[in-house]
């Protein structure tokens, strides 16, 4: 493991394969196992069920409990400060899905905010992302550092618009593979708002359902049934690491909307994946620095396999940037 004592601060800062701990306290970020207490940033990540108790929205814990990952959770909402010891800490919107969060705490005097996934850009389906200034800012890099090239979210939205347009033509219905918590619901509503009609595989109907329940308006949609014909638009979840594509799907054109590009979906055994699109559910390595700008941080403490560019990268962007991770973990780049 690799530890660093933040500069004139005392706060240690420690990472594991199983998230970050706060050294001396109990306070642990985004680990599955420890058997303290951990912060869940969102619901993406448990892919199990969770062995530590956790700090998370009640929207994270509710999406949790709808797929029998049930956690031991202390539920908190955005806004509301609480401590636990020294540790005076407040849930924040990370613009990243329902209940999507970051956390900021203070302790010795200093103030951190841990920010591993946040999207700057306005969402009409879940709270806005919110920042607030601190010492010490922890970021992730879990996807390549992308320098300006021209591509944005809007314009992707808008070619994935088109080649189902140009499949609908055609009188061919395509099956999108996207992640299920932040991108599923939110082609569900940019399809339906452009007169598109969509369904969905069972879990990613259950999530939609969460999301209105809470007040976000995702439009018309229905549920995928394999045994009726289907005039409509196919979304299907990312496939875990390790398993195929379907293949009992109906030979219908298949895209994959991924939102890292370090984990693309490859083809299947005998279908092939026709059009590929990245809409990044998080911000992306070239937009932190309005994010670090507005949070003036003296010191920026990034995790993940690409943490080196990502500090190659935002060197500038305070007086101490340095990488960390796990010691037998090298960043990749």
């Amino acid at each position: 493991m690799e530890s660093f004592e933040t500069h004139n601060s005392g706060i240690n800062l420690t990472s594991t394969e199983d998230g970050i701990h706060l050294d001396g306290s109990i306070l642990w970020l985004d680990s599955k196992n420890t058997g303290d207490i951990s912060f869940l940033s969102n619901p993406q990540g448990a892919t199990s069920r969770l062995a530590s108790r956790v700090i998370a929205t009640e929207e994270t814990v509710r999406i949790l409990e709808a797929f029998r990952k049930k956690p031991k959770a202390l539920v908190c909402q955005y806004n509301r400060p609480f401590a636990i010891g020294p540790l005076n800490m407040e849930l924040l919107p990370s613009g990243v899905g329902l209940g999507g969060a970051s956390l900021w705490v203070e302790t010795n005097n200093k103030k951190f905010l841990y920010a591993p996934n946040i999207q700057p850009l306005n969402s009409d389906i879940c709270h806005h992302m919110q920042l607030r200034k601190a010492d010490i800012l922890v970021l992730s890099a879990h996807t390549p550092y992308n320098p300006e090239n021209g591509t944005t979210r809007k314009k992707e939205k808008e070619r994935l618009l088109e080649k189902i347009r140009e499949e609908l033509r055609l009188s061919r219905h395509p099956v999108i593979y996207c992640e299920p918590y932040a991108t599923a619901p939110e082609l569900t509503k940019y399809l339906s708002s452009n007169g598109i009609p969509v369904n969905l595989a069972p879990a990613l109907h259950k999530i939609n359902k969460i999301y209105e329940s809470y007040g976000s308006t995702l439009g018309d949609y229905e549920q995928f049934n394999a045994e009726k014909a289907t005039d409509a638009v196919t979304l299907f979840p990312l496939p875990q690491k390790g398993k195929e594509m379907r293949l009992s799907l109906p030979k219908r054109p298949i895209m994959s909307v991924v939102d890292n590009q370090a984990h693309s979906l490859g083809d299947g055994v005998f279908r092939k994946i026709e059009n590929r699109f990245y809409i990044p559910s998080s911000c992306e390595g070239r937009d932190l620095k309005a994010i670090i700008s507005q949070v003036d941080p003296d010191e920026i403490y990034i995790f993940g396999p690409y943490a080196k560019d990502y500090v190659r990268q935002l060197r500038s962007s305070a007086p101490e940037v340095k990488a960390l991770f796990p010691r037998h973990l090298p960043s990749l780049f």
